[in-house]
């Protein structure tokens, strides 16, 4: 059946009735379109904002460092104090 023969065979309160509720669904279907392209945008934000904190932590974890020469009177110098080799003979 075609679907021309099946609209021609309707009353015209049935048409009006399909009208409404394609007009429902299509309104229902506009609404989740913009909630899912709000949680799209906010996911994307968010993906954002991780890949940067990343970033800053591989950064933080694997740049290179210049090393700091530390004060003779500082604890750790002590450890590395290197006295010279004892001769005993």
């Amino acid at each position: 059946m075609d679907i021309t023969e099946n609209i021609n065979n309707k009353s015209a309160e049935e048409l009006k009735d399909i009208i409404f509720h394609l007009q429902n669904n299509l309104l229902k279907n506009e609404k989740a379109l913009e909630e899912k392209e709000k949680l799209i945008s906010n996911n994307k934000t968010l993906i954002h904002s991780l890949y940067e904190q990343l970033k800053l932590a591989r950064h933080h974890r694997f740049a290179s460092r210049s090393e700091k020469v530390q004060e003779d009177d500082h604890p750790q110098a002590l450890l590395f104090d290197e006295a010279p080799p004892c001769d005993s003979e």
